[in-house]
């Protein structure tokens, strides 16, 4: 059986994959999947300074501890090397601590990598892989934001936009609600690529958020860490609002920034924002609306909710936008494990013209 075989358990881990959804094959001789889960992920150098969460790895080795001492059996010429068990010793003792102190869940790093082509065939060292690194909160919600996390359409858009690069490597891109940053580091990957770094700006308007993410942006081991235009800033998009005190502010912000493409993903979740986000998208997307432009919006949205999505969309339509909703295959999200389960999630393409010229694509 070809080492190959577990390839995928690296970039698994390194994406906080709950593990017993990470796939080993029956066969699997006990030498190389001890081998493998020793030198691959045991002794990563990334892990060193980039560890995923203490609970995680604890639950992590405890898995591929059963793993292996049920491969053993009964051979007695066969044992785990002491190194695993000190490791998972620790983690318990550590996580022992942390109940007892009745502690929020445990931050961690989380990365996520994907092949710089077709022909990449391994993890190792990340040969072949682009990465990005984030210190994310598992919690669905912390201090008060559930921008400490990445969510599942950043995956959808980021797909799109590997596929799709000419949307951001020439032009200025503006996120909207950039969490931790991990669309920011996927952009800032295309644009060094190809060589262009234009401008890159993301936003969010929670401080704490702001800071993890410029904080990430800036790790060593990310592409956006050497990205000589890219900026982190506060956006309230409650600005945007024609009768907003601060409305003059927000026109003066957009002419400042002059985005070509204004990229959001997971941005509709609470009815009430999305009068002052739909504004915001319209403001950006007015600046020099008399000079011909192919200034857009791309937003990702998972549908949790379909009277949120329903009003967003009839609020978008009401100021006279036009939506364009663009297919991507969320088969081939390769974002640190086999396949990640985004659910329904829509790409919408949105103008402020009139775009004959695109197809609607189902």
């Amino acid at each position: 059986m070809a080492e190959a075989d577990l390839d995928h358990v690296l970039p698994s881990y390194l994406a906080l994959v709950p593990p017993t959804r990470i796939f080993i094959p029956s066969e699997i001789p006990f030498e190389k999947l001890h081998r493998s889960l020793l030198e691959k992920i045991l002794l990563l150098a990334h892990a060193n300074p980039y560890p995923p969460s203490p609970d995680y790895q604890q639950a992590f080795w405890k898995w591929a501890i059963n793993l292996l001492e049920g491969l053993i059996a009964n051979d007695t010429d066969l044992e785990i090397d002491e190194r695993i068990y000190e490791r998972y010793t620790s983690l318990m003792m550590l996580g022992h601590s942390h109940l007892a102190s009745f502690a929020p869940p445990q931050k961690g790093y989380v990365t996520y990598v994907w092949p710089k082509d077709d022909q990449a065939v391994n993890h190792g060292g990340f040969e072949g892989y682009h990465s990005a690194t984030l210190l994310e909160s598992r919690a669905l919600v912390e201090q008060g934001t559930t921008g400490l996390r990445t969510w599942g359409a950043s995956f959808a858009l980021a797909q799109y936009l590997l596929e799709n690069p000419k949307e951001v490597w020439e032009n200025t891109v503006l996120e909207l609600g950039s969490g931790t940053g991990f669309l920011g580091i996927v952009t800032s990957v295309i644009q060094t690529e190809y060589n262009t770094h234009t401008q890159l700006w993301l936003s969010d308007v929670n401080s704490e958020v702001i800071q993890r993410c410029w904080s990430n942006l800036r790790l060593p081991c990310n592409t956006s860490s050497s990205h000589p235009s890219l900026d982190v800033l506060s956006l309230d998009w409650s600005w945007a609002m024609p009768d907003s005190p601060e409305h003059s502010q927000a026109c003066a912000l957009a002419q400042n920034l002059h985005p070509d493409v204004i990229i959001g993903a997971d941005v509709v979740f609470d009815p009430s924002l999305v009068p002052p986000l739909v504004a915001t998208i319209k403001l950006l997307l007015s600046v020099d609306a008399e000079r011909p432009s192919d200034r857009h919006a791309l937003i990702a949205l998972t549908i949790r909710n379909q009277t949120t999505f329903d009003l967003f969309m009839e609020t978008i339509r009401n100021e006279g936008l036009i939506i364009v909703e663009k297919a991507v295959n969320t088969e081939r999200l390769l974002f640190g494990s086999n396949k990640v389960d985004v659910g329904d999630v829509r790409i919408l393409y949105i103008t402020l013209g009139d775009v004959e010229d695109q197809k609607t694509i189902s």
